[in-house]
């Protein structure tokens, strides 16, 4: 991924940077707020649509001086309009002049660009011409795109020359924000600028504290008054950043049922003296019913959110070596609670070999109701694969092996 640099801050390395907003009606308001965010901040964001007359351009001229006179921190320029969550009403016409403005006379340390406006395109090529980095941001207030969307549109930022690609959506419910991780990790695989993705709320907070493990390149952070849903003070944002980067050294088995995790993940405590935790034992533990009992009983979505308290309580334990369950990494929010927390190996088997382990006791893989054949195994295993890869960070092929074959080959790669 190209990264850049702006008044030797590194964007697109290391952790999230913490961008903290600012706003005022007046130049001095905002210079004077500026000053006071600057200590809990990496980047400000100068947000320009708080004042009186964004297009007043001696107002601009002198805000820009003295910033700069004032401010040793990278600023990020910002003017946001009505529709993407600001409080500037300007036509196209008006929007693409103030920046053109900021870019000829001000020259910001960085700048942010509405996407979607008519003149973005063009705005993004000027500045690149001028030697000025930008950020190409959508926001969108109503609704969460689908991660196929998302992902398009962060190409077309890149194309259209975009230093940095950002896009900030509300989720109406949990089933949006798990759809921004899981773009978040496709992107984290196909992205070649740095990027920031956010959901808004409180839903959406994992995005602003997950953000390393998630890729993005910033987070937003709040010093005073929050200026969008979910924003996190910035002080307390940077210790929950810093403690997530230490994370622990986990090792997270993923796979299929079948693929041999917990004969692996003993073989690995065995070589390296971690504790085993069984995360279906634990479920059932918590619950005091077995699985085929939870999913009976109660249902998938309630197991899902008992295996979630289950890898939580995991910042509790000491190191360990984790056999998860076979949809554990099925969830975006789980995948990166295990990448904070330590790496995550993919253990895979033939259909074939699975049906011969499952098989002595059917009863206990209720996923499998109806499917416990070569071909059924096959077809789920087919449905589940792209996400295994997506979140795997190592990849181990268990048929014909010794479980401490299997295990060196995973602490080698580690």
């Amino acid at each position: 991924m190209k990264t850049f640099s702006v008044k030797n801050l590194e964007i697109g390395s290391g952790l999230p940077k913490i961008a903290v907003p600012v706003q005022g009606k007046t130049p001095a308001e905002l210079i004077s707020r500026a000053l006071l965010a600057e200590p809990a901040a990496d980047l400000l964001e100068i947000r320009l649509d708080g004042l009186r007359d964004p297009g007043d351009e001696a107002a601009l001229r002198s805000l820009s001086r003295g910033l700069r006179e004032a401010v040793r921190l990278p600023l990020l320029f910002t003017l946001r309009t009505a529709s993407e969550g600001g409080e500037a009403a300007l036509s196209e016409e008006a929007y693409a002049s103030v920046l053109r403005f900021l870019l000829r006379e001000c020259r910001p340390d960085l700048l942010d660009v509405e996407f979607l406006r008519m003149e973005a395109k063009k705005l993004l090529l000027e500045a690149r011409e001028l030697g000025i980095p930008t950020v190409a941001s959508f926001h969108d207030f109503r609704k969460t795109p689908e991660p196929a969307k998302i992902g398009e549109l962060f190409r077309q930022m890149s194309a259209a020359g975009a230093f940095a690609a950002k896009a900030a959506v509300m989720p109406e419910r949990e089933a949006d924000v798990e759809s921004v991780l899981s773009a978040a990790l496709s992107l984290k695989k196909t992205m070649d600028i740095p990027w920031l993705l956010i959901a808004m709320g409180e839903s959406g907070r994992i995005t602003r504290y997950g953000a390393e493990q998630m890729g993005s390149c910033l987070t937003f952070g709040a010093a005073g008054d929050a200026s969008a849903p979910g924003q996190i003070d910035a002080g307390e944002l940077r210790e929950i950043l810093r403690r997530r980067h230490e994370g622990k050294e986990d090792i997270f088995l993923i796979g299929f049922m079948g693929a041999g995790k917990s004969r692996i993940a003993r073989e690995l405590s065995a070589m390296t003296g971690w504790k085993v935790f069984e995360a279906d034992r634990r479920i059932e533990e918590l619950c005091k019913r077995t699985i085929p009992e939870i999913f009976r009983e109660s249902g998938e979505a309630y197991f899902r959110k008992k295996e979630r308290e289950v890898l939580d309580s995991l910042f509790r334990e000491g190191r360990c070596v984790v056999s998860c369950g076979g949809g554990m990494a099925l969830r975006a929010s789980n995948v990166l609670q295990m990448q904070a927390l330590g790496h995550i190996v993919l253990l895979r088997a033939r259909p074939e070999t699975i049906l011969s382990r499952v098989s002595k006791h059917p009863d206990t893989r209720p996923l499998l109701a109806g499917r416990l054949s070569v071909e059924g195994i096959a077809g789920l295993m087919a449905q589940r694969d792209p996400q295994y890869h997506r979140a795997a960070e190592i990849i181990v092929d268990t048929d014909g092996r010794t479980p401490r074959e299997i295990a060196e080959e995973i602490l080698k790669n580690l």
